[in-house]
């Protein structure tokens, strides 16, 4: 938020509150329960997860594998098996490599996401809840 071009964190305290529309004390039980119903709970939505079969099928949706599967095609064409192959070999190991890296990215993000509990302190009415 910002105010006169001014961030949150530039502002003297009583800034803070006009912006805010609070106050020393803190919200009211009311004002916090109106707050709530209007723009909802103060929470980070989770990253939905990407299956295991998009995962892989990602693997092949790339500009250079369509390069290769074409050269592969054209060489099966021209009777080139053994290019063939080796051509097939490299974008399934690409493809392989590229599955692991992106899987165990996905698991070590959702990993991380359950360690962070986020607990917050408020003043209502003066109190600290």
């Amino acid at each position: 938020m910002t105010t006169d071009n001014k961030l949150i964190f530039q502002m003297d305290i009583v800034e803070v509150f006009t912006q805010l529309k609070s106050r020393e004390d803190g919200l009211s039980p009311q004002e916090a329960e109106e707050r709530l119903a209007k723009y909802g709970e103060n929470k980070i939505e989770a990253a939905k997860s990407t299956g295991i079969y998009r995962i892989m099928l990602e693997q092949f949706m790339d500009p250079l594998i369509y390069i290769l599967l074409a050269a592969a095609a054209v060489t099966t064409l021209l009777g080139e098996l053994t290019d063939t192959y080796v051509i097939l070999a490299v974008v399934f190991i690409n493809a392989i490599i590229g599955f692991t890296q992106e899987f165990k990215a996905e698991k070590a993000i959702s990993a991380l996401a359950e360690l962070t509990v986020p607990i917050s302190r408020v003043i209502r009415a003066g109190k600290t809840m």
